[in-house]
């Protein structure tokens, strides 16, 4: 898999179930979903680093305009491979990095041995996070897990996501481990509205039903609860 990186807005809302229902409704008249998920969606499962010194996390609260996270996702503990992410924000604008890497060389990372990848991947964005990860000393900080059910729309790379069932661990980081042990996160349903440039009128006109504010949440810091809150 060659690196991707992904240029959009996001926007994010906090969602009773009742109104995440009617809402999903509503977007199922209009939008497909995606077709990795069945009728409740797909499981997704990261694991975030962070600095000796939770820089990321501490920039995240601190309310900085200029942020980034690095994670690993699957989306299955049968997985044979792990998506490395970088997610860097400014506001609402976002540019996210991915790579495929191997089961094994993601199972290195979370015991820190970065050094030991670089021969491996000629990848210069895989080579160049490696490289901060190890300066920097990252180490892994929590798993976070939660069901997405995503609708999609070609125009302006729409996607419009209910991440539900959030939970994480900061005790264990065995990503593919079939048996994690989570404790619950207390936000019942996540909405993501992901786009570029505007988003469609009649897609805009659904999600106003949702009567909400826009928030500024991240699954990685609510993943953070034992040893920050």
């Amino acid at each position: 898999m060659a690196d991707v990186c992904v240029t959009r807005r996001e926007i994010k809302y906090l969602l009773d179930r009742c109104t995440a229902e009617i809402l999903k409704a509503r977007l199922r008249a209009l939008l497909p979903t995606d077709q990795s998920g069945k009728g409740d969606g797909y499981l997704v499962r990261s694991l975030y680093f962070d600095t000796a010194f939770n820089q990321d996390y501490l920039d995240k609260i601190d309310g900085l305009e200029i942020r980034k996270k690095i994670r690993l996702r699957i989306y299955s503990p049968d997985d044979k491979t792990a998506k490395l992410e970088l997610k860097k924000k400014q506001g609402v604008d976002q540019r996210k990095y991915s790579a495929a890497i191997a089961k094994e060389d993601a199972q290195l990372m979370a015991e820190g041995q970065y050094v030991k990848l670089l021969d491996k991947y000629e990848s210069p964005f895989v080579q160049s996070l490696l490289r901060k990860m190890e300066l920097d000393v990252y180490a892994p900080r929590t798993i976070v897990e939660f069901r997405r059910l995503a609708f999609m729309h070609e125009t302006n790379d729409t996607r419009i996501t209910f991440d539900t069932g959030l939970c994480a661990t900061e005790a264990n980081f065995d990503l593919f481990s079939p048996r994690l042990a989570l404790y619950p996160v207390r936000y019942p349903v996540i909405l993501e509205v992901k786009y570029n440039r505007f988003l469609l009128s009649h897609i805009k006109n659904i999600l106003q039903l949702a009567n909400k504010t826009p928030v500024s949440t991240s699954k990685y810091c609510l993943g953070r609860q034992v040893s920050y809150f």
